[in-house]
């Protein structure tokens, strides 16, 4: 009997856990994403959840922007924000797109492309979920693109 339950325990764990590799193997970034920036903890879920910084007075208004739950959270790891100095605004800008997922593992699969056409960016993510794990993960998904015209409209698309 105890035999039985050692078993569908097992297969329970390889079912629901036994793709770990392949979500993770999904948090890339394809298109025209020049650099996924991580800013860190305090930073990772914000009180917007789609951000379109075209310029170095966008980016320090951020200092302000973390969702007060994360602060109080991470406290002690919040108490100052240090951004990158090393953006070039005049040739990038930053695009950040909240999404979340709960499984085992949980991959992120960023896109962005441009349509001269209709003057649009377009930032989507796919959320890959392995398994039912209960472990919940989150990220702003800051990435670095070629500068956003003034002109043009960015789409975010979350797919599950």
């Amino acid at each position: 009997m105890i035999y039985k339950y050692f078993c569908l325990i097992a297969v329970i764990f390889l079912f629901s856990c036994g793709n770990e590799k392949t979500c993770l193997e999904q948090d890339v970034s394809t298109g025209i994403i020049q650099y996924d920036l991580d800013l860190g903890t305090c930073l990772s879920k914000m009180k917007q959840t789609q951000y379109v910084i075209r310029t170095r007075d966008a980016y320090l208004l951020l200092k302000s922007q973390p969702d007060t739950a994360i602060l109080r959270t991470f406290a002690t790891l919040c108490d100052t924000i240090v951004l990158a100095d090393s953006i070039n605004f005049t040739r990038y800008s930053l695009l950040g797109f909240y999404a979340q997922g709960t499984g085992c593992s949980v991959g992120f699969a960023r896109n962005v492309t441009s349509n001269a056409t209709t003057k649009k960016y377009t930032y989507s993510i796919k959320v890959a979920v392995c398994g039912t794990c209960g472990y919940t993960d989150f990220k702003m998904n800051w990435v670095l693109v070629p500068k956003v015209p003034d002109d043009y409209t960015v789409d975010f698309v979350l797919t599950r």
